[in-house]
Order: structure tokens, then sequence, then C-alpha cells
């Protein structure tokens, strides 16, 4: 198989991804233009967000590189029980839009930690805004960045820190420049150029099982092969099937899996609804900022039902391509467990070369690159919200004026953004 660093861009790659950068550019300064008046307006948009970018912007915030590789890789190992990761959150998001969102808009706040202190204490209050401002930078920013730059460094061969450095300051300019209004706004299309991107990957991989290039053909091919009932698909899922499932037999295509499942038990996914999944929605500040900066509450429902659709349909572009990579190189399991994983991952860097024309690896360049961007935006602009709001204002400059927290808002997304960098 393909070597990752064999990826290769043409011209039209090249144009694709300027295109891309320069339609995300004008989106983000058109958008926020004149976003500095008030904290209202850096930090929550001017509640003037409609239902459309609310719910792009939640998902674009979610979406990042351990999709596009990480996921992918894992339903090329485990199957589609993977997507339940994604299915799950629909019924975290039902809770979203009738019990939480009425609360969160009646109570007129700017953040999770301002709402927690009018719900319990200021303590809780100054707690955990302390704690999402530490794992914001730590466990989100500078992950994110990290695993953005290793992705590029090992599909281009470019420098680590230089990738890193280069990301950083790309992705996070126009979240600094023009706050959440800018990163919302391209956020939406950043979704459009995500999902074009990541169809194009599923849509060339079925027409390669099919000998007629028909996609009916190539689904039905797909499936068959995962079912793993003969030939090198079932000596595949023979071999690890003590790792797989620590019993005498693996089905690739059952969402439910067992207790014992290494990633994906039943077990964990009913618990973590009203768990990691209630947290990760609703009192994550990166992620409920846009529904905070809606227009009224329509907007803010209508905005996660759309974000629940785009959660049932993410399957077929960060699963999919796993089931599909399964069926054309069974091989990928037919090794050590130990290096299985890692295969699966480089091996959907071979499945773009080698299926993607030129023009098309340019789209998906651009993809993973809005991936990352996406969630780096998000968490800065968060971030720099709940410093400014909860901590320097709470505990340093109780009376300071808007305009002056719009600065301070700008300086602590420079200066968290350079110490994620060094972190990552």
């Amino acid at each position: 198989m393909a070597d990752a660093q064999a990826f290769s861009l043409g011209l039209w790659d090249y144009a694709a991804f300027v295109a891309y950068f320069l339609g995300l550019s004008a989106v983000s300064y058109w958008f926020g233009r004149n976003e500095r008046g008030s904290t209202t307006d850096y930090f929550l948009a001017g509640k003037r967000l409609p239902w459309y970018v609310v719910g792009g912007s939640f998902i674009g915030s979610n979406i990042s590189s351990e999709h596009f590789i990480g996921m992918i890789g894992a339903a090329t190992v485990y199957g589609i029980c993977v997507a339940m990761s994604e299915w799950m959150n629909v019924f975290t998001f039902s809770l979203l839009i009738w019990f939480f969102i009425p609360f969160l808009l009646a109570s007129r706040v700017f953040t999770i930690p301002e709402f927690l202190e009018r719900r319990f204490s200021l303590t809780l209050r100054e707690m955990f805004a302390a704690v999402t401002v530490i794992s914001n930078v730590v466990a989100f920013l500078a992950a994110v960045l990290y695993g953005g730059g290793v992705a590029i460094e090992k599909l281009f061969g470019f420098d680590l820190w230089w990738s890193i450095i280069v990301l950083g300051v790309v992705a996070g300019g126009w979240a600094i420049y023009g706050g959440l209004s800018s990163v919302a706004w391209a956020d939406l299309f950043m979704v459009v150029v995500m999902v074009a991107g990541g169809l194009a990957v599923t849509v060339l991989g079925l027409n390669a099982l099919s000998p007629d290039g028909s996609l009916a053909e190539g689904f039905r091919v797909m499936i068959e092969r995962n079912r793993a009932t003969g030939g090198a698909w079932s000596e595949a899922v023979a071999l690890h099937v003590r790792h797989l499932a620590g019993t005498d037999s693996y089905n690739r295509l059952s969402v439910f899996q067992p207790a014992n499942h290494p990633i994906v038990p039943w077990t964990s996914l009913l618990l973590s609804i009203f768990s990691i999944s209630v947290w990760y929605n609703v009192l994550n500040q990166f992620m409920i900022q846009r529904v905070l900066g809606a227009r009224n509450g329509y907007h803010a429902r209508m905005g996660i039902v759309f974000a629940g659709f785009m959660k049932v349909f993410m399957p077929v572009i960060v699963v999919l391509p796993g089931l599909i990579l399964f069926a054309l190189h069974p091989e990928l399991l037919l090794q050590p467990w130990e290096d299985v994983r890692p295969a699966a991952d480089r091996g959907y860097i071979h499945l773009l070369q080698t299926l993607m024309p030129v023009g098309l690896r340019g789209l998906f360049l651009a993809g993973l690159f809005g991936a990352i961007q996406s969630t780096v935006n998000a968490v800065l602009n968060s971030t720099a919200t709940v410093f400014t709001l909860d901590i320097y204002k709470r505990l340093l400059r109780p009376q300071a004026s808007d305009k002056h927290l719009v600065n301070v808002g700008v300086v602590s997304s420079v200066a968290i953004l350079a110490v994620a960098i060094v972190l990552a």
C-alpha cells in the first residue's frame, strides 16, 4: 500500500484550496466587520444568528481531524458501530431543544458559568470558569492543533512545528478579528466544504467497489464484504475476533455491541447520554455559545433540529469510508493487532490518493483544514469569552466598559492561541 508521504497535489488541487481560503476569508471579513462595538456583538454575534448558522456552526465546532482520520480508521477496524457515537447525540439534542434552551435564553447570560451562578452559586461559577479555560486550552486547542499538525506532516511532509504555527495563526485569526459572528458564519461555509469533500470520498469509494460504477451495486458489495462471511474478509475478522469483541464471533454491521466491546459498549452509550453528552452539547461553552447568539428561541431550537439531522447524516462521510476501506483492503486487518489501527488510519490516506482525481484532493484538503479550523475558532472564541466575562470582569474590573472588555477579549484570544500553539 502506498506510503502516506506519497500524497501529492496538482495545480487544480492548489487552485481548489486557494479558492476555499479566499471564500472563507471573504465570509469571515464580511460578517465580522463592525462587530467590536459591544460585548454582545463580539461575544454573541449581536444575538442575530439565524437557525441555519446556529446549526451549521454547532456541527462545525464538533467536527475535527479526528473524525476524518481517527473515526474512519476506527470504522475500518470495528465496523458500523462507530456511528453510534454520532447518532446517540440526537437524544441529547432533544433535551437541549425542549428543556435547556428555554432556561438558557430566558436567563439572558453570556456564558455557561454565569448561568451556573444564577442556578447554583458564585463558587460554582468561578470553579467552572477556571476549569473551562484550562481544559479548553490543554484538552481541546492544543490537542486539535497538534492533531492537525501531525495530519499535515504525514500527508505532505511539512515540518511539524511550522504546520502547527501556521495552522494556529490561520485558523484563529478570523476568530480574533470578528468574534462569534466571524466564527459562526465561517463554520457554516466550512461545513458545506467538509460535506462536499467527504461525500466525494464516499461516492468514489462506492464506485470503486462496483464493476459498472453503480452506487447501488457498490453499496451492495460493501455490505456483503463487511458481513465477513467468506474470503479474506472472514479471515481478517476471525484473526482478531478476541480483540474486537472478546467473543467467538463479531458482527461488523451491528450498531449495538456487547458490554465488553473495547470502544462502544452498549452500556457506555446509554450512560454517556446523561453525562458526557449533556456536558459536551449543553454545558460546553464552545458548543452552546452559538445557541446563546441566536436571534430568538425559535432560531435556537431550529438550529439544533438542523444540527440533529446533520448528525444522522454524518456517518455517511465519517463511517462509510471506513467500511469501504475494509471492503477494498481486508489485508489491513491481516497483520498483528498492534499494527492494525495505525494501518487503518494510513489506509484512508491511501484511499484518497488512489481514488480522488486532481482537484478533488484539494477539496478534501480544504475540508480537512476546515474541520480543524472550525474547532480552533470555536474553542478560541469561547475561551476568550469565559476569561473576559467570568474571570477578568468578575474578579478584576467589575465596572469595565463594553469597549474595554472587547479589547480584553481580543488580547486574551491572542495570548490563549499562543499558549495553545506552544503546548501543541
